[in-house]
């Protein structure tokens, strides 16, 4: 899935997605997490 398919179904942002994928932000709000793992069908703690 493209950065901007995932921005799409996750309603994060395609630059948000990037940084998180890059390394590039340190944080990330829980919200942003929640919405990527209902995409991915996984829970919040699959991504640590």
């Amino acid at each position: 899935m493209s950065q901007e398919e995932l921005a799409e179904k996750s309603n994060v942002s395609r630059t948000t997605i990037h940084l998180i994928e890059s390394g590039q932000s340190s944080t990330v709000k829980i919200r942003t997490l929640q919405k990527l793992a209902v995409v991915f069908n996984k829970q919040v703690k699959d991504f640590f």
